[in-house]
């Protein structure tokens, strides 16, 4: 199991015995009332879908896990902007506080890498003009694809057979189900193409 999971997991299942080392980091970490919190949102026609390592719907918090050799509080701060996004979407307000708590890590003698036993919070703090912001950065990064998925589709695709709403799509060719018509990248004729 992956080090980051490992330590996700016993920060959860707080009653499972543990290293002496998890341990420590536990008594770092508060509680949360509900672990692993899955947020379906839309915006517009875009589905969103993300995974709060911990929230706390009594005063609508978050609390997010990350292990490492450094932090990276860039990259973290623009993954909290999704969450809170998200939420916001669902809920038309805003996270009240958003705690990232980063577990440092090393390699040992014996190249592995290992938790210290160092555990920091950060407070991130998002606000609605950020969200605003990130919400058109979504959607433009959104039309990027679309259009870059259907230029492959142009120069590869295949058009499958229409389905009313709600029934699944299947390429004719592959037998893949698709999710999109303008989108689908039938891999037989990807074959075909490059070996001929």
């Amino acid at each position: 199991m992956d080090l980051g999971k490992r330590l996700g997991t016993a920060i959860q299942f707080r009653e499972k015995k543990e290293t002496k080392l998890i341990d420590k980091i536990r008594q770092q970490i508060p509680e949360q009332d509900i672990y692993e919190y899955e947020i379906r949102a839309e915006l517009g026609k875009i589905n969103l879908l993300c995974y709060l390592d911990g929230f706390s719907k009594k005063d609508f918090s978050v609390m997010e896990l990350k292990t490492g050799k450094s932090p990276s509080e860039k990259s973290w701060r623009e993954q909290q902007l999704f969450y809170a996004t998200a939420l916001y979407l669902n809920h038309k307000k805003l996270p009240s506080k958003i705690t990232l708590y980063w577990c440092k890590t090393e390699f040992n003698s014996k190249n592995k890498l290992v938790l210290t036993g160092d555990c920091k919070s950060y407070n991130i703090v998002i606000t609605l003009p950020d969200v605003i912001k990130f919400s058109a950065e979504i959607i433009k990064t959104y039309k990027e694809i679309q259009t870059l998925c259907e230029n492959e589709y142009e120069m590869f695709g295949t058009l499958p057979v229409s389905a009313k709403k709600d029934e699944k799509l299947y390429c004719k060719k592959c037998k893949i189900e698709i999710f999109s018509q303008k989108t689908h990248i039938c891999m037989m004729k990807n074959l075909k193409q490059q070996r001929h």
